[in-house]
């Protein structure tokens, strides 16, 4: 999970995620928004001041919107089926429905070939 923020060539990486699914096939996708609220929680608050994520995991310039990831995968006839914010809880260490512009979740399935 989380990959997006980490990808140089978006576009080329979508390509490919494409190319490796079949008919009908379902694609997940998770990353962190390029929002203000990322800014403040996951750089600020998780880098700097709790020191939970190491320093140069994350790049805030390198975050992208649930949409520009979504121009992507419809460029390729991908679906989107499904998009959630997400928070990861450090209570349980599990990732949850939110209502946050931190993280998203973007379900998707490729178009059946006619």
């Amino acid at each position: 999970m989380e990959v997006i923020e980490h990808v140089e060539n978006l576009p080329l990486f979508i390509r490919i995620c494409s190319k490796l699914l079949g008919p009908d096939g379902k694609l997940f996708i998770s990353s962190i928004n390029k929002s203000y609220e990322s800014y403040l929680k996951l750089i600020i608050g998780a880098i700097y001041i709790m020191r939970v994520v190491v320093q140069g995991t994350h790049d805030w310039n390198n975050f992208k919107t649930s949409e520009q990831v979504w121009l992507q995968l419809n460029k390729l006839k991908i679906n989107l089926n499904m998009l959630c914010s997400v928070k990861y809880d450090l209570g349980s260490g599990q990732m949850k429905y939110s209502s946050n512009e931190a993280q998203y979740i973007l379900a998707c399935s490729k178009q059946k070939r006619e």
